[in-house]
């Protein structure tokens, strides 16, 4: 449901490049107060184009490492490793999720960082837990990525929470130096597809 607060909804912001007849470009800003092009704009979030560019469905598939998934149902809430056999089925499954949600949903997805679109509080369905891919980031040392590609699952686990529990993510831009990269996708209610190939998985397990 909706709720009604005292406070500016926000502006959404659009920018427009023209190419001109004589083949020169001007680009134009336009404003518009977000509630009122709310589902135009998410309508167009939801295309392909615009999904296939945010996380994560931009990652190189060749370079996760493993998925684990973590069930809000889980009273201990462990992470577990799952066995994926096809990304292409499940970031399929993840995106026709998304497309199928309404557009209340949608946007409440944070781990689409659809940050500072809309800003109205929304209460969405409740939450089934969520799915990370740990994938390797090639700004880190070649001597490094060649220790991690060897190691288990566990121990890249522990690598990437030694990692981030020592000093040196602080001494620069942690998302540039941590050789190992988690990207996060949360699971709701209106995730059918998607849940139903995790348990699959589960099953033949």
């Amino acid at each position: 449901m909706r709720k009604n607060y005292n406070y500016d909804n926000g502006v959404y912001t659009c920018g427009i490049t023209y190419t001109l007849k004589n083949g020169k470009t001007v680009t134009r800003f336009y404003e518009a107060d977000a509630l009122s092009v709310f589902d135009e704009v998410v309508e167009v979030a939801k295309t392909d184009e615009v999904i296939n560019q945010i996380e994560p469905f931009n990652i190189d598939k060749k370079d996760i490492l493993f998925t684990t998934l973590c069930d809000e149902n889980d009273s201990e809430r462990t992470e577990k490793i799952l066995d994926v056999k096809d990304y292409d089925k499940l970031f399929y499954d993840f995106k026709s999720d998304l497309q199928n949600m309404s557009n209340n949903d949608f946007i409440n997805v944070e781990s689409l960082d659809m940050y500072g679109l809309v800003y109205y509080d929304y209460v969405s369905d409740s939450n089934n837990g969520y799915i990370t891919f740990y994938t390797i980031n090639y700004n880190a040392p070649d001597e490094i990525i060649k220790k991690i590609k060897g190691m288990t699952q566990e121990e890249i686990k522990n690598f990437y929470d030694d990692y981030y529990n020592s000093r040196d993510h602080y001494k620069s831009s942690y998302s540039e130096n941590c050789p190992v990269e988690l990207y996060t996708f949360d699971l709701s209610n209106s995730s059918n597809q998607t849940l139903d190939y995790i348990k699959s998985m589960q099953t033949a397990n």
